[in-house]
């Protein structure tokens, strides 16, 4: 085995045209908007064996509440799925890739990574076994809804009703998505428009407001829109109904799956109980199909035993759970420290944070 620190545009390409699913996160795409989108200082790196890629990352350089320095894989590093159940060879790699992102950089205290690896305890122990411990609450989504989709888009509206019922779907949805459909609700979509997304950002501060989650500042989502919307990777889809926007989406697409990563709706979103995002996200997956998407990642919900109403997610669970599909468990994030008692010290510092963080906004998905 051996170290790239910055494989090819054609490397990767063959690395993840191999894979069942790559996280939109460890794309170039994504990597373009972190870099020429966020100014951030981001790398990306494989290791290789016989010129076939085992392992690949995108890492950015950031910093924690002490100002601390460290490096963060989102969602990575990605890890050939053949390796799964590959131990010596997967933990090979990841000592291989560790020790060179340490050796890259000497002003980092720790770091962080987040591959999709399910969340089994033969895979908390490989990890564990390297050097790396969990964290106590999940960056990016831990547990994902994944709707699996009709595959033909030539498909009647009836016909594609009664797949997703065969596969999960709610049975009060059908009826909800048909009322909507004949409501005329509009559905419009756009890539890279700029004044689409600033209107989309400001039902998405009300959203904000009224739900009480934290937003990151509104440049973030502007430059997403834009650079992922260059290379087509990214959609905004947005309702309207009776010529006003009631409900909106932020879409990523990245070979087979679409993630839905940012969503708001107005608070009379269900005016004369037509149900408009459930029929919003019903008109994204007809698109998704018609562009060789087959999965629809909806994101966290809550785990099937936390799905009771007072919970404060149960809403937004209930609502990706009632399309049908699956859950997807992934390992939580994983540090590993440089040593030294300040850099542990500091780190535990950061852990504690953390866990802070988790009760604050019941993270439990």
């Amino acid at each position: 085995m051996h170290v790239i620190t910055q494989p090819t545009t054609q490397q990767l390409d063959k690395f993840y045209t191999a894979q069942p699913w790559v996280p939109v996160q460890q794309t170039p795409p994504w990597y373009r908007f972190q870099t020429a989108g966020l100014n951030k200082e981001a790398y990306q790196i494989a290791v290789t064996d016989a010129d076939r890629i085992l392992i690949s990352g995108m890492y950015t350089i950031e910093h924690t509440h002490l100002n601390t320095k460290f490096a963060y894989f989102p969602r990575g590093p990605v890890i050939d799925h053949a390796l799964y159940d590959a131990s010596a060879e997967l933990q090979d790699g990841l000592k291989l890739l560790t020790q060179q992102v340490f050796a890259n950089h000497s002003e980092i205290s720790f770091i962080r990574i987040e591959p999709a690896l399910p969340n089994t305890v033969d895979n908390q122990n490989k990890l564990r076994d390297i050097g790396y411990k969990a964290l106590p609450a999940n960056i990016q989504v831990q547990r994902s809804w994944v709707v699996g989709l009709f595959t033909d888009k030539d498909m009647g509206m009836e016909e594609k009703l009664a797949f997703m019922r065969q596969h999960g779907m709610k049975s009060n949805v059908k009826g909800k998505i048909r009322k909507a459909h004949r409501s005329g609700v509009q559905i419009e979509d756009y890539i890279g428009d700029i004044e689409k997304t600033k209107e989309f950002l400001e039902l998405l501060h009300r959203t904000a407001a009224r739900q009480e989650f934290p937003l990151f500042p509104d440049d973030y989502y502007l430059q997403q829109a834009k650079i992922l919307g260059e290379t087509q990777n990214m959609k905004i889809y947005m309702a309207y109904y009776e010529g006003k926007l009631m409900a909106g989406a932020m879409v990523a697409i990245f070979g087979k799956r679409a993630w839905y990563l940012h969503g708001a709706s107005n608070a009379r979103e269900r005016k004369n109980n037509i149900q408009i995002p459930r029929y919003l996200h019903w008109r994204i997956m007809n698109d998704m199909v018609g562009l060789g998407v087959t999965q629809y990642d909806m994101l966290g919900v809550n785990s099937e035993e936390k799905m009771i109403p007072s919970h404060p997610n149960y809403g937004f669970s209930q609502f990706k759970r009632s399309f049908g599909g699956r859950e997807e468990v992934y390992v939580l994030p994983h540090d590993i420290v440089r040593g030294g008692v300040l850099n542990r010290v500091k780190h535990g510092v950061e852990y504690l944070r953390h866990w802070i963080r988790k009760k604050k906004y019941h993270l439990d998905y």
